[in-house]
Order: structure tokens, then C-alpha cells, then sequence
């Protein structure tokens, strides 16, 4: 059954939608992993974040409509980074390599270099280096096969830093999150050998031997539960299998599929955010886009009700500063260019 209720929230869920140091050695990290330096707590990141920087929302100078953009909070900077995605350009999906930036008053189109055009790259804030990290992603071009990349990238708060090391995964469509207990962004992805999970310690990667994997599929989004110190892993799409709804938790070591008695449909690119309580928004499904919006507290899903929404969309990006949430554009079947905000009871639009 069901269950709905309000959900306040606290922390920022910025949602940026559009048409679509070291690691332990264990039993989960492959051989010759580095082991890590700096440790960070749980609550770190909400801590040190000012609670103005995502209080407000604006379509000032804000960016056009885009899909499977990706978006992070940089607490150090005090500003949202929003990158790449798919514009809509002569009715076919072109991928762009445009970096925004919002402080809480206005955005900012970011003048210098950084990663290439691309997709559904994995990106998060990392607390233990205080700099968001970006991996890989896909150049899309209509009327082409995507072209994946497999770089990682650092944003150190006001520029962009290549930052691939000679070892590095090679995966389509990657998911991460940062896991803020164990100081490493976890990637889950297709690689070579099938689903793979790597981890980043800040200047390297590590491939990791866990006895228990989602199965293969594109699309999954991850997130960092901080009151229990997990890094969620939801849906995707599967040949053969469809729109997944299974729920997977990474403790560091290995995944586990929890038994549950409720969980959202079946869906592919929906939207997570990291906090408290992890808020998943949309995302698309076998009938199109969905617009119900979900919660998890590190051991079940809660349908959160709310007297306005966002209309559906997927391939939305989010980001949290500790505090509320804002939505960007989305795909709905037309791409949107609108923002609302999230303040822990309802939803508003800007």
C-alpha cells in the first residue's frame, strides 16, 4: 500500500532538469588500492553550507532547456555548477559543453575551458577535496551513435581541471554520488566486464570486486542518505527486463537489494538529490514521463504529497545545498525551460 505524506526536507534539492586520499583495501576494492587521507562526516557538507545560496529562484539570464544536464552544490564556492546536457536543436538531441553557474542571485555563463560536449555524466560535490568531480558522459548528436567519454574532471570552485589518471573505467551512461562516510565518489556503470562499481579517491580510481551487483542498465540515478550512510542506487532500463524499480544500497563494501513493501514504478533518468532523506522527482516510464516525487530514509520509500507540482518530466539534474530544492527545465515530451523551488512542504514556481 501506498503510503503519503509531507515531507520536510532539510536540505537543498536543486533540481536542473531538461528535455532530457584513498580507498581501503578489502573484500570490495580490487588490489592496490590507494587507502584514504581525509575523512569527512556525514553532515559535513549541510553544515558548512550558507542557507541563503539556493533560498531563492530566478529565470534571470537563466540557461535554455536542456536534458540529462548534470548539477552539484560547491559549498566551498557557495554555488551551484550546472554542466552540459542535450539541447534541442533542429529537432534532434546536440549535446552541449556550456557550464553555468548560480550564487543565489544570478546566472552565469562560465567563459574558460572545461569537458567536452556531453550527457548523463556522473557528478557530485566531494566533501574530503572540497571540489565537485565529473566522469564520463556521452556526446550526443541527432541522427548519430553517442560517443562516450570516460575523463574525470574537478571543478576546485572557479575553474575546471582535467584530472584522468592513467587507470580509469570505462563506462556508458555512468551513475555516482559521493559517499561522504567513506570519502569516495562510487560510480556504477556497463563496462567491459558488465555492471562495474569504481571508486575515485581524488586522484585515482579503483575497480571494485563486490559479491552483489545491480544488474546492467542505463539510466539509474545514485544518491548519499546521510542519516544512515548509504549510497542508494534507483531504476534504469534493461533489454529485456524494461523499466527496473529495484532499490540498491552500497555500504562500502558491496551492494544489497533491500526488501521492500512499497517503492516508485519502474523508471529510467529520474531525479535524486543526497540528504537526510534522499527525494527522488520524475523520470520516464513505459507510458512517458512521471511526476510523483519520493522519499528515502535509508530503509524504506515514502510517497510525498504536495499540494503543487512540477509538471513530469525526466533526465532532470539536482543538486543539495542542506536547505531547499530548485528545479530547471526537464523533458516532458517538449523540453521545459521553467524552475521551481522545493521548500520542504510544496512546490513554487519562480
Amino acid at each position: 500500500m501506498t503510503r503519503v505524506r509531507r515531507l520536510a526536507v532539510g536540505f537543498v534539492f536543486i533540481l536542473i532538469t531538461t528535455s532530457c586520499g584513498a580507498l581501503p583495501n578489502g573484500p570490495g576494492v580490487a588490489s592496490g588500492s590507494p587507502s584514504p587521507s581525509i575523512q569527512v562526516s556525514p553532515t559535513s557538507l549541510a553544515s558548512a553550507s550558507p542557507l541563503s545560496a539556493l533560498a531563492t529562484c530566478s529565470l534571470s539570464g537563466a540557461p535554455d532547456a536542456r536534458m540529462a544536464a548534470s548539477a552539484a552544490y560547491d559549498p566551498s564556492a557557495a554555488h551551484v555548477v550546472l554542466f552540459g546536457g542535450d539541447r534541442t536543436i533542429n529537432g534532434g538531441n546536440l549535446s552541449t559543453a556550456e557550464t553555468w553557474i548560480w550564487n543565489g542571485a544570478m546566472w552565469t555563463l562560465y567563459a574558460g575551458d572545461g569537458p567536452s560536449a556531453r550527457a548523463y555524466a556522473a557528478m557530485d560535490y566531494d566533501a574530503a577535496h572540497r571540489e565537485i568531480v565529473l566522469y564520463g558522459g556521452q556526446h550526443d548528436v541527432a541522427g548519430s551513435s553517442p560517443i562516450s567519454s570516460f575523463d574525470t574532471w574537478v571543478w576546485d570552485g572557479s575553474k575546471w581541471l582535467n584530472s584522468t589518471p592513467a587507470l580509469t573505467p570505462k563506462l556508458r551512461q555512468p551513475a555516482g554520488a559521493f559517499d561522504v562516510a567513506r570519502s569516495a565518489f562510487v560510480v556504477f556503470g556497463i563496462g567491459a566486464s558488465g555492471p562495474e562499481t569504481w571508486l575515485w579517491n581524488g586522484s585515482q580510481w579503483a575497480m571494485t570486486n563486490p559479491a552483489h551487483t545491480p544488474s546492467a542498465r542505463t539510466g539509474e540515478h545514485m544518491a548519499f542518505v546521510t542519516t544512515s550512510k548509504q549510497v542508494l542506487l534507483f531504476g534504469g532500463y534493461a533489454s529485456g527486463l524494461g523499466y527496473l524499480s529495484d532499490t540498491w544500497i552500497w555500504d562500502g563494501v558491496d551492494w544489497h537489494e533491500p526488501t521492500l513493501s512499497d517503492a516508485p514504478s519502474g523508471r529510467v533518468s529520474p531525479t535524486l538529490v543526497s540528504g537526510p532523506q534522499v527525494v527522488l522527482f520524475g523520470g520516464g516510464g513505459g507510458r512517458g514521463p512521471l511526476g510523483d516525487d519520493w522519499s528515502w530514509d535509508g530503509s524504506q520509500w515514502t510517497r510525498v504529497a504536495s499540494q503543487h507540482f512540477p509538471s513530469a518530466r525526466e533526465a532532470a539534474a539536482g543538486a543539495s545545498d542542506g536547505q531547499s530544492v530548485l528545479i530547471v527545465g526537464g523533458d516532458s515530451g517538449a523540453v521545459l525551460s521553467d524552475e521551481w523551488r522545493w521548500d520542504g512542504s510544496d512546490w513554487t514556481q519562480c
